[in-house]
C-alpha cells in the first residue's frame, strides 16, 4: 500500500468492512446469496483492504499484450524498421515516432513475460478435457491463447457517449449516455450505490471490486467512463527484486489439500 496515496489504505479498508458486512448478512441468514454462490456450492471469502488492488483483473486497461509484441518486433527488424512498421499499425495523430527506451533490450520481452498475467486476468473457461485433468497435469493448462482474451472492438470505430440537452427530453431533464464497453457475466460488474459524507452526497454504478463510484451524479452533474486510447498498462523489465513467499493452502474437492507457494513483490 506505500505506493498508493494517503487515503488509500482507509478508503479500501472501509471499502473492505462494507462487503464483510453483507458476507455476514449472507452468513446469518437475513439475504440470499447471489445466485452463483449457491449454484457453485460456494462461501465468499472475508475481503482485506489489499484485496482492491490484488490482482488486476478489473483494471480497465487493455494494452500489455500490445507491448510486448511491439517489443518482439522491435527485437526481430531492429528499432528503426520496427518503429516504422508500427506507424501502419494505426495512425498515430501525435506525430511521436517509437523508439525503445535507452539501454532497454526489447529482446527480454518474451512470451513468458505475460503468461502469469495473461493466465490471472483470462476470463474461467471449462471444457471436458480440462475438467477431466489430475493434478500432476495442473501446470499443463497454463497457457493463454490469442482467443482467451476479451476482445473488445477497436475504440478507433467510436464511443457510444453522448450528452442530450434538456430542451431536447420529454422530461425537462438532460440525458448522459454513455458506453463503458463492457460484457454482461456474472458476477455483475457493476453495483448501484449512493454514498454520502461530509462535501460528498453522490450516487450511482461502480464496479463490485472497486471502491467509489465510476458513472452516476451528485445531484448537480453526471459523469461517466468509457476505453479511451490513453488508458495504458505498463510493462518493464527492472530486473531481479526481493520476493516475499506466502505459503498457502488451497482445498481441493474431494482430494487432499494442497501446499501452495506463491512469490510476492
Amino acid at each position: 500500500m506505500e505506493s498508493y496515496g494517503a487515503h488509500a489504505e482507509e478508503i479500501c479498508s472501509a471499502f473492505a468492512n462494507g462487503i464483510n458486512t453483507y458476507i455476514d448478512a449472507c452468513d446469518a441468514g437475513s439475504i440470499p446469496l447471489p445466485p452463483e454462490f449457491t449454484l457453485l456450492g460456494h462461501r465468499p471469502d472475508r475481503w482485506k483492504a489489499e484485496d482492491v488492488v490484488r490482482v488486476r483483473t478489473h483494471s480497465l486497461t487493455r494494452n500489455a499484450s500490445s507491448e510486448l509484441l511491439r517489443s518482439k518486433v522491435m527485437a526481430a527488424v531492429g528499432s528503426e524498421l520496427g518503429a516504422r512498421l508500427d506507424g501502419l499499425r494505426k495512425q498515430l495523430s501525435h506525430g511521436v515516432v517509437s523508439k525503445p527506451v535507452d539501454g532497454f533490450d526489447p529482446a527480454i520481452m518474451t512470451d513468458r513475460v505475460l503468461r502469469d498475467f495473461n493466465l490471472a486476468v483470462s476470463p474461467a473457461t471449462y471444457s471436458r478435457d480440462r475438467l477431466s485433468a489430475t493434478l500432476e497435469d495442473a501446470a499443463l493448462w497454463t497457457t493463454v491463447t490469442p482467443s482467451g482474451e476479451i476482445i473488445r472492438a477497436s475504440f478507433e470505430e467510436g464511443s457510444n457517449n453522448w450528452a442530450i440537452s434538456a430542451e431536447k427530453t420529454t422530461t425537462a431533464r438532460p440525458i448522459l449516455a454513455l458506453d463503458p464497453h463492457r460484457t454482461h457475466v456474472l458476477p455483475s460488474i457493476r453495483y448501484v450505490v449512493h454514498l454520502s459524507a461530509p462535501g460528498l452526497d453522490v450516487i450511482g454504478a461502480g464496479e463490485p471490486m472497486v471502491p467509489g463510484i465510476s458513472m452516476g451524479h451528485n445531484g448537480t452533474a453526471a459523469f461517466g467512463l468509457t476505453i479511451f486510447g490513453r488508458i495504458r498498462k505498463t510493462s518493464m523489465s527492472i530486473g531481479p527484486v526481493k520476493m516475499i513467499l506466502n505459503d498457502m493452502c488451497i482445498g481441493m474437492v474431494g482430494k487432499n489439500s494442497r501446499p501452495l507457494r506463491k512469490p510476492f513483490q
